[in-house]
């Protein structure tokens, strides 16, 4: 018999929807041979199913219609989705060698239909599993929905191929910036905005979610604007405008200095405020942060105007160390890097170009600036990224600077970057949400200290 395992993207709570889209799938896998459909648990209820209010009537309903209007000639397998989160466990990185290991030594056979998708936070690859019991594996593709197929004994228990099992290879960059497209694409669709803002710096952070963003959308979907200052070097301002028209974007700039100039004037009963917002040269932290907040404002201004998300651009090693301004380069409604450190970044980036240069290698080899003052460069406020990030990988799971000083790391660097990092959980608790594709999830941290 010819076993059907589909590989689906559902929606949270859209019944409806999720119905027709399962009797498609049915209806594909008939016309396909396939005497009967696998569906993982979800399907029909989405990734996570509230336990509160109408939802478990409606899932139930949905159930009754969805069976009435299955196609003759195909039986269909829908496990009932309990409230809470599905079983499926989402996407990390590794996570899918892991599956074909754990798949491979049950010694039994296994028949498993997936998940593919984003839901904010978690990310499901897709990957649906056949095995043998003797050790043979094969799945499905990644991070894209279709449907699997296996023959099977009268028992039920999959047949092996004629030839080698099928295993899509494992491409740790390559999965990770799959992964990441695959749950921007689908917040923005399932949120039903009509597509997304990016503001671009000129610098590695914003180009990589801008070659995301199109990825996962297309170009027709993705509005691109940039807010130089008088701090915006030459190069990060034409940076900006290839790397659109690389993606095939246009984008608007829109300079700041105008409104910086107005907030500065509007706050000059405050004398101290007067003089760090309008002395011609000034380092002030204050100042810096006005920028950021004013190309904030603008950004979440046109994103509301257009009905369009606006995506954050920080990364991991920023947020862990509160190296952003709140309320400024904070600001969007979702943070596709917001698990990724700073040099993985740089990898995923160079990943993204196999395919198509489209990050300008200036971008990739320029020193990494905000540029919100004269000649700024990151390393002036943070050690290299080289170092930063083996210690923050220690301290972010652990949260032991004895551990970060035990693997061969400077006390002094280590006791920095940890007071850094205790020093700015309010930010990363009011910043936007964004996938998580690490292992082990960074802690949690007292907003208050000693």
């Amino acid at each position: 018999m010819k076993t059907a395992l589909a590989q689906i993207d559902p929606a949270n709570g859209a019944f409806a929807a999720n119905t027709q889209k399962l009797l498609a799938f049915a209806r594909e896998a008939r016309e396909a041979g396939a005497e009967k459909i696998l569906f993982p648990e979800g399907a029909l209820e989405g990734f996570c199913l509230p336990s509160a209010g109408d939802a478990a009537a409606d899932a139930a309903a949905a159930r009754e219609a969805f069976f009435r209007a299955l196609p003759p000639g195909i039986a269909a397998e829908l496990p009932v989705h309990g409230a809470g989160r599905v079983a499926q466990p989402p996407y990390r990185r590794g996570s899918f060698s892991s599956r074909l290991r754990e798949a491979a030594a049950a010694g039994r056979p296994l028949l498993a239909p997936a998940l593919v998708g984003g839901d904010g936070r978690e990310i499901y690859d897709g990957g649906a599993l056949v095995a043998t019991g003797d050790g043979r594996v094969w799945a499905g593709p990644r991070f894209a929905e279709g449907i699997v197929y296996a023959e099977t004994d009268a028992a039920g228990r999959p047949i092996p191929p004629d030839g080698p099992c099928a295993v899509p290879p494992e491409d740790t960059w390559g999965d990770l910036y799959r992964a990441l497209v695959l749950a921007t694409g689908d917040y923005i669709r399932k949120c039903g905005a009509r597509g997304t803002l990016v503001a671009l710096s000129g610098g590695m952070d914003s180009a990589l979610v801008a070659a995301i963003a199109v990825d996962a959308l297309g170009p027709e979907k993705v509005f691109f604007v940039t807010f130089p200052s008088r701090y915006s070097s030459e190069g990060t301002r034409r940076d900006a405008h290839r790397l659109a028209e690389n993606l095939g974007v246009p984008c608007r700039e829109i300079p700041i200095g105008p409104a910086v100039e107005a907030i500065a004037s509007s706050l000059a009963f405050a004398p101290d405020a007067a003089r760090a917002l309008e002395a011609p040269d000034s380092r002030s932290l204050e100042a810096e942060n006005l920028q950021a907040r004013v190309r904030g404002t603008m950004a979440m201004s046109l994103a509301n105007r257009m009905g369009l998300v606006m995506l954050e651009t920080s990364n991991l090693s920023e947020a862990l160390v509160g190296y952003c301004t709140l309320y400024g380069d904070t600001c969007g409604g979702f943070a596709p890097l917001i698990s990724v450190l700073k040099t993985d970044v740089y990898r995923l980036a160079r990943r993204r170009n196999r395919d198509g240069q489209v990050i300008p290698e200036s971008i990739l080899t320029r020193a990494p600036s905000a540029e919100l003052r004269e000649g700024q460069k990151d390393s002036d406020a943070l050690p290299p990224y080289e170092l930063l990030d083996p210690i923050l990988e220690i301290l972010r799971t652990t949260g032991s600077p004895r551990a970060a000083v035990a693997a061969g790391h400077g006390e002094a660097m280590v006791r920095r970057v940890w007071e850094l990092m205790r020093r700015s959980e309010f930010k990363r608790r009011q910043s936007p949400e964004g996938p998580e594709t690490n292992d082990i999830p960074a802690i949690a941290l007292p907003v208050s200290f000693a």
